[in-house]
């Protein structure tokens, strides 16, 4: 990917560079989101786009320009890369000022930078059997709803899972499970879906929301409410939820077995069909 979104500038990756006084390099000053990109179709842009201002709102920052011209630049970019399946990364930091934790005053422009990456889709095998997780604390600071470039605890607690040989962490606070290091948790109990509610604890994900209007359209009821570690251990069926890959099954929490069920199968199922009716609208639109 060759191309570069920075301001209101399309640019070779070659030409750009980052400015060692961008509060984002030094305080993680912003806010980002990630669009799923499909055969070439952006999915949901204007969801993350409004989540985007929430997020700059919430952290009184100001975007560069309007959420319509955003959308027209980071669609130049896709073509500019031609991407097909993978991701936009967009980002939006406080600008450039002199270090100090001060906001910087009123004529310091915030900074937007864009870029986009392919993506395979994953393997079968994290799609349908060999997903698994560890339970760890979430430590992170109390507004999880913004989506900040603050992810060192993300990080740590990704790496963490890994070392384990596991997939994933999903972070429990006070014995209730929130979410996990990169996407959110949905658990199978008796034929009802559980999923943390979505407050300042938790991020509001746009494939979470997609997930739970579908297990409305199969008739399953969804209760957004916390549940605790031994809940999620003694679920009937657990998946995981973000942009791109989607939908996972979890096989296994702290080397407990969780039964992979039809129900995560028909989420997955009909996901795809609301990927593939997007695709085939936006392709015959053209």
């Amino acid at each position: 990917m060759g191309y570069v979104l920075i301001n209101e500038d399309i640019l070779p990756k070659n030409e750009v560079s980052v400015d060692i006084e961008d509060r984002a390099y030094q305080f993680g000053d912003g806010a980002y989101e990630v669009i799923a990109v499909y055969e070439g179709v952006p999915f949901k842009t204007e969801d993350h786009l409004n989540r985007l201002k929430y997020s700059l709102d919430s952290l009184s920052i100001k975007i560069p320009y309007e959420l319509s011209t955003l959308k027209e630049k980071l669609y130049e970019l896709k073509e500019k890369n031609d991407l097909k399946n993978g991701l936009i990364y967009f980002q939006v930091s406080r600008g450039l000022a002199k270090r100090k934790h001060d906001f910087p005053s009123d004529d310091v422009m915030s900074t937007l930078i864009a870029n986009t990456t392919e993506l395979a889709t994953p393997s079968d095998d994290v799609y349908n059997k060999d997903v698994k997780t560890i339970v760890v604390e979430d430590i992170r600071w109390s507004r999880c709803d913004i989506k900040s470039l603050n992810l060192l605890l993300n990080v740590l607690v990704k790496e963490e899972a890994l070392k384990n040989g596991c997939y994933e962490s999903i972070m429990q606070k006070d014995n209730k499970i929130t979410e996990a290091s990169k996407a959110n948790v949905f658990v199978m109990k008796n034929g009802n879906v559980y999923t943390h509610p979505a407050n300042n604890l938790i991020l509001n994900a746009v494939t979470r929301l997609t997930l739970i209007d579908i297990c409305k359209i199969l008739n399953v009821s969804v209760f957004e409410e916390p549940f605790t570690t031994k809940f999620l251990k003694d679920a009937d069926e657990i998946f995981l939820t973000s942009s791109f890959v989607d939908v996972i099954p979890v096989s296994m929490v702290d080397n407990q077995e969780i039964p992979i069920g039809e129900v995560t199968s028909k989420i997955q199922n009909e996901l795809s069909k609301i990927i593939e009716i997007k695709i085939s609208k936006a392709k015959n639109d053209l």
